[in-house]
């Protein structure tokens, strides 16, 4: 929706909304959105900072990536490398902030108990000075911009029991569940001109867990010479 008076552009999500940010994405990969998913989407489309739970290729990134579409922000990608060291953590969290992006950490009940007790104070701090109405937040001991734009998300496992306690309380957790091949398979189907979608959807469920158990064999068998 454009304001003729503010002269800027939101996103109405039922009675929230978000202010677009004219990133314009191009050309991205077409999501079919469940309705796990646009749940998981409108929880994290009305907070500062929110965790999607979820098993592994069940739609967590893809949920992020199509709110930041939608909502033409910048969206940068931190995955959970095994070493991640307190000054990268704080880097990120400095341009994010600074440039009102927004940033998603995948899987960080993945990462070593020091970077994940670093990270929870790096959003404390952030979500604080959010809620004080600040303009400028302290990291590593340096002020820095406060662009209220930015936004902070995180991706874990159904249960993060490597998580802190009170990360996930400072943290809204939505979770996700698994999509319906089935239904997924006749959407494509559709789309695509087929005219019996919903028997062909049947039979490709039936035969494709049997196709990609096999893949996943012959790629173990392969690797393991």
């Amino acid at each position: 929706r454009y304001s003729t008076d503010a002269q800027k552009m939101t996103m109405i999500l039922n009675d929230d909304s978000i202010d677009f940010g004219w990133e314009l994405w191009g050309e991205v990969r077409p999501a079919i959105l469940t309705p796990s998913m646009q749940r998981a989407i409108h929880t994290a489309g009305i907070d500062k900072t929110s965790m999607i739970l979820g098993s592994p290729m069940t739609g967590r990134t893809t949920c992020v990536e199509a709110l930041a579409m939608l909502s033409g922000r910048y969206l940068f990608y931190v995955p959970a490398f095994p070493d991640f060291s307190d000054m990268v953590i704080s880097r990120i969290m400095t341009g994010t902030v600074m440039m009102g992006a927004w940033a998603l950490f995948t899987d960080i009940d993945k990462l070593p108990y020091s970077a994940i007790s670093h990270l929870y104070d790096q959003v404390y701090t952030y979500t604080d000075a959010l809620s004080a109405g600040l303009s400028r937040i302290t990291i590593e001991g340096k002020p820095v911009e406060l662009n209220s734009s930015s936004r902070i998300f995180f991706t874990a496992t159904s249960v993060p029991t490597d998580l802190l306690p009170q990360f996930r309380a400072k943290i809204k957790p939505s979770a996700l569940s698994a999509p319906e091949r089935k239904k997924i398979l006749e959407i494509k189907l559709v789309e695509n001109g087929f005219k019996n979608s919903k028997n062909v959807a049947v039979k490709l469920d039936s035969i494709i867990p049997t196709i990609v158990l096999s893949f996943k064999n012959e790629l173990f068998a392969t690797s393991s010479f």
